[in-house]
Order: C-alpha cells, then sequence, then structure tokens
C-alpha cells in the first residue's frame, strides 16, 4: 500500500490509500485469490461504515513482524477490533462525499480499540471477541448487493482457501519452496543452491 495525495492543493480529490500488486503466487488460482479477495475488501470499505484505520506506529509494528520467517502463523498483528462503526455498517453515506468522508454526524463514532491478533483471526474474526472479522463483512457485502448463489459459491470456496493458509493447513508459497529444497539430498543447509538443487525444485514447480 501506499499514501496518494492530492493531485494540486485546490483539488476536491483527497489523500488516498492506494493497494500495490502483491508478490506473484506460485499458481493462477492463488494469483486470482488474492485479487479477487482485495477487489471485495475495497468494496467493503467503499460501501460499508467501517475503519479499518491504525496508527502509522503499529503499522510499522506489523511490517517489521510481517518480515519474520513464517510470520503467517506465528506473528499477531495490530488491528482495530471495533473498525465496525454501526449497527448498520451496511449503510454507508460514503459516495455522498464523493468517498473522502464516511459521515458528518460523528455522534455515535465508535473508538478504534487497537489489538494484537492472527491473521486467522483478523480473517475470520476472534472467538469470544465482539470483532466480526473481515470474511463476515464480505458476506454481508454479498448479501447487500445480491451476488448470485454461484458467484457466492466461488468467492467463499476462494475465502476457505486462504483461510487454510492462515491456519497452517496449506502452506505458503515460500513454506512450500522452503520444504522442497531442504528435502533435496544435494542441498548442504548453507544457502547456498546447486544446479542439481535448481533443477529439482524447478521440476517440482512444473508439476503444480
Amino acid at each position: 500500500m501506499r499514501f496518494k495525495p492530492p493531485p494540486q492543493h485546490d483539488s476536491k480529490i483527497g489523500w488516498r490509500v492506494e493497494f500495490r500488486t502483491m508478490d506473484i503466487q506460485l499458481t493462477d488460482f492463488e494469483n486470482a485469490c488474492l485479487i479477487i479477495i482485495l477487489g471485495l475488501v475495497v468494496n467493503v470499505i467503499n460501501h460499508f461504515n467501517v475503519d479499518f484505520i491504525i496508527p502509522i506506529s503499529k503499522a510499522d509494528d506489523n511490517m517489521k513482524r510481517a518480515h519474520f520467517r513464517n510470520a503467517l502463523l506465528s506473528e499477531k498483528f495490530w488491528f482495530n477490533k471495533n473498525c465496525v462503526q454501526s449497527e448498520r455498517y451496511w449503510e454507508s453515506n460514503l459516495h455522498k462525499s464523493d468517498f473522502t468522508s464516511s459521515k458528518n454526524d460523528y455522534s455515535d463514532f465508535v473508538k478504534p480499540e487497537y489489538e494484537e491478533m492472527y491473521i486467522y483471526e483478523i480473517l475470520k474474526g476472534k472467538e469470544g471477541s465482539s470483532f466480526k472479522g473481515i470474511f463476515p463483512l464480505i458476506k454481508k457485502f454479498m448479501e447487500v448487493k445480491k451476488y448470485s448463489e454461484k458467484n457466492i459459491e466461488n468467492i467463499e470456496f476462494m475465502m476457505h482457501f486462504i483461510c487454510s493458509r492462515a491456519r497452517g493447513s496449506v502452506p505458503t508459497g515460500a513454506a512450500f519452496i522452503r520444504e522442497i529444497i531442504n528435502q533435496t539430498p544435494t542441498y548442504k543447509h548453507d544457502s547456498k543452491l546447486s544446479h542439481c538443487t535448481m533443477t529439482i525444485l524447478v521440476s517440482q514447480l512444473m508439476r503444480l
């Protein structure tokens, strides 16, 4: 992600956040899952009364933790557990302000509360907490926008795949490659990949 400032000082366009291209995955299906789910997250932000903003210091903490090996499973990340702003969160006035402000009346504003959670909890919701999770919000969006049963089925399959990866039952691309290399007889665990090791790795990846 990156911040995009207004194009000029007198522009009606406010500050924006741009989702940047993600790391390419090993298969087309994985790429499709991430792109489609991210698009739905954008729709939730634009059409629902939610607040995913966290302080930049906590975003920096999240970025540092994300660089650790196996961070998806072993690290917790800061998130606003009070991201849902009202009981009828699917009703938002964001479009009335050209997507610059979600409301004019802050009388029912829910104060942010930041909590460390695993990625799986951020996606599915945290047990014993009022935090809904991002995926239930996506399901509500599909309901409100009257997605077809077939589209809902396909998207829920993608969400299930991503949740399985967040729980560790489906390895990440990095974990999958490390496992292949570690099991290669010619690899000496010195971070140096011989021609033979690379040949075995490529042959395994070609089977995907």
